[in-house]
């Protein structure tokens, strides 16, 4: 199966994209497709796509979509999107690759006034099917990427499947479990909201410490009590 892991970005957050490639992205297979995408007036480079649309947030769902016909105009039959905040274990990742399965991620449950379950936007699988699916629906200005595909997807007559190896560590609403991320003695796919320096203590941490040695290494950022932070 033909596989493409697309990390989306942009030119604000070049650090946080180039805090993945100095980490996890190093440990990628080689052979196994990867790129970052990032829209009109983004950063270049060899890795990345620059895409036929906007680079600012309110656009980013149809960026998202640029990067779904990009993938499969060149036969991809999965694909897995992450944010530029996530850290993934990439062998993880690729033996997690759902067979048979269109859309599997974090379920959150609905919102903003629309029935479908989502998965979180910062690491979710889509099938070709699934891809498809979305590739001529017109956009009706959502700017909540993962949402808007929910609910079309449902449409459509697909829904989201959890994988619970996917976490918001800071979440305490909607999240499966509340884990630090990625460790050697859990089973942790990717983890988001983590800015560079933190991305690169993960990884070093996951890389060079023992088990024992392990730290309660979690996202930067506000306390998760505080208002904006929970999700």
């Amino acid at each position: 199966m033909e596989t493409l892991i697309a990390v989306m970005t942009c030119a604000a957050y070049r650090d946080r994209a180039d805090a993945q490639r100095a980490t996890w992205v190093k440990d990628i297979p080689a052979g196994q497709g990867y790129r970052f995408f990032v829209g009109q007036g983004g950063p270049a480079a060899a890795d990345t796509i620059v895409l036929d649309v906007p680079d600012d947030y309110r656009h980013f769902t149809l960026k998202v979509q640029a990067m779904r016909r990009w993938a499969y105009d060149r036969g991809y039959e999965a694909v897995c999107k992450i944010d530029d905040d996530c850290y993934v274990r990439p062998e993880r990742l690729l033996a997690a690759v759902p067979v048979g399965l269109d859309y599997v991620g974090r379920t959150r449950g609905p919102s903003g006034n629309k029935p479908a379950r989502y998965n979180s936007g910062f690491c979710y699988w889509m099938s070709r099917r699934a891809i498809e699916a979305l590739l001529d629906v017109p956009w009706d200005r959502d700017v909540a990427e993962d949402r808007w595909a929910a609910n079309e997807l449902r449409k459509q007559g697909i829904r989201a499947t959890l994988d619970s190896r996917y976490v918001v560590s800071w979440s305490l609403r909607n999240s499966v479990r509340d884990e630090e991320g990625p460790c050697r003695d859990n089973d942790v796919i990717a983890a988001c909201e983590f800015e560079p320096q933190m991305m690169r203590q993960v990884h070093d941490e996951f890389v060079n410490r023992r088990e024992s040695e392990a730290t309660n290494l979690r996202p930067c950022g506000a306390d998760p009590c505080e208002e904006g932070v929970l999700s």
